[in-house]
């Protein structure tokens, strides 16, 4: 009996024993859930340039909630298809916020083909009531500024978000109301999705150019390991570094080649298949870089200059029709003599002085008995500091150009002082660091 005693008394120390641990065990399991990172979880979307290919890789790291370093284990994945299409299970994240980094190739948004090299993106996700996000170019283009801005300016993540997207669409002269980064799709129908589409096109541009080695949209040139690299790689690289202390896009070559690209690529109708929200983005990019204001009926008519001095398009006339800018060449004989309805556009007047002096021109012959100097062999003194440019629109009243304290404006063939109303004139001034160009007009004695 005694034995028995003591046998019943050990089994009934370890039930209890096992019941406490069981009840710690099940406490533990509650608290993990109660967590809104720590459980197990799946996050899918699309990795796109265009689309990534199937085996492209693509991971994900959870970041301190407050320095934004990596910590913990890096979970990779592949893409799934050919579309993009990703998907990874995770857990036991103890921060909302996340890396998520893709490798690999893409499809050429413009020829369908596939890229030789591979391009890597990023996209910083706060994980919060999340079970997609989509790593595109616009997540990686604002990517080093939101880190900047987080740990360099000590803003908070989603106002750093906001504002990062904003300056990446600000540089493409894109603007707009549109939902964050990572939630937008190169193949969805809004506003901001065809924003993402325009700039992914925009990056393409010129890039069969860069370093004379004639290689198709995106593709790869070796270096001196003899591994491949990829141009598109490099020049997404030099615009987030650019954009990352503040915010500013200032390469005006790079800009100045892809506006000329995507000039060509429109009057060859490479755009056509995109929809109308699509290439007027595009449009607005390349109106901004040659210095444009948009073609509306305020401008039908209008013949502005192109005097981006790195433009190869540099000197030559765009002319406002049906709200396209479309370029005229001397010699054409689809030339519009439509009157310009605005006259108050001016060349490049970087190194303008004060022009409230303005000779008179009352002495001048009427421009119909002056002889045709625009095709003589010598360019005069005047033409040869204005960069080599005559007047050469006749009956137009086009871009001025202000040399020392004269303004002067096409009128026939060709240049006359202008002894208008210059209160009613605006200039244009080429900032040499960007490239870009800025206008300011003239009230009273003061420019602004």
């Amino acid at each position: 009996m005694i034995h028995f005693g003591r046998t019943f008394f050990a089994a009934l120390v370890y039930a209890t024993l096992f019941a406490l641990l069981g009840a710690c065990g099940d406490s533990g399991t509650d608290k993990e859930l109660d967590s809104p990172y720590t459980e197990k979880r799946t996050l899918s979307g699309f990795v796109q340039k265009g689309p990534f290919s199937k085996g492209s890789k693509i991971s994900i790291q959870e970041l301190d909630a407050v320095t934004l370093l990596p910590v913990g284990e890096k979970i990779e994945g592949t893409v799934l298809n050919d579309e993009g299409t990703y998907s990874l299970e995770f857990s036991e994240f103890e921060s909302p916020y996340a890396l998520l980094t893709a490798v690999g190739t893409y499809r050429d948004e413009l020829t369908g083909e596939v890229s030789k090299a591979t391009v890597t993106l990023n996209a910083l996700v706060d994980l919060t009531a999340r079970k997609s996000a989509n790593v595109n170019l616009l997540t990686h283009l604002e990517y080093l500024r939101v880190l900047y801005l987080v740990k360099g300016e000590d803003m908070a993540f989603a106002d750093a978000k906001m504002q990062a997207e904003r300056e990446v669409f600000a540089a493409f002269a894109i603007s707009g109301d549109f939902a964050l980064a990572e939630d937008l799709n190169i193949y969805s129908n809004g506003d901001g999705d065809a924003a993402l589409l325009a700039i992914s096109v925009i990056m393409l541009g010129g890039l069969e150019k860069d370093g004379g080695s004639g290689l198709p949209f995106g593709l790869a040139t070796k270096n001196d390991d003899g591994e491949e690299n990829s141009k598109l790689a490099e020049r997404i690289t030099d615009f987030a570094e650019d954009l990352e202390k503040d915010g500013l896009w200032k390469n005006g070559r790079t800009a100045a080649n892809m506006a000329d690209w995507a000039v060509e690529q429109g009057l060859n109708g490479k755009f056509d298949s995109f929809r109308t929200q699509v290439v007027s983005y595009i449009d607005s990019f390349w109106w901004k870089i040659y210095g444009f204001d948009a073609c509306d009926s305020t401008l039908d008519g209008a013949a502005w200059l192109n005097d981006n001095p790195y433009s190869a398009n540099r000197g030559i006339y765009f002319i406002c029709k049906s709200g396209k800018w479309i370029p005229e060449r001397r010699g054409d004989d689809s030339k519009d003599t439509t009157d310009v309805k605005d006259s108050t556009q001016v060349r490049d007047t970087t190194d303008v002085a004060d022009t409230t002096v303005v000779n008179d021109t009352t002495s001048i012959a009427d421009t119909n008995s002056v002889a045709d100097t625009t095709f003589v062999d010598t360019l005069s003194d005047f033409e040869k500091d204005i960069g080599g440019q005559r007047c050469t629109y006749f009956g137009r009243i086009v871009h001025g150009v202000v040399d020392t304290n004269n303004v002067y404006f096409c009128d026939g063939v060709k240049w006359k002082l202008f002894d208008g109303d210059e209160s009613a004139r605006y200039y244009k001034l080429m900032d040499n660091r960007d490239g870009r160009i800025y206008r300011y007009v003239r009230i009273d004695i003061q420019y602004w």
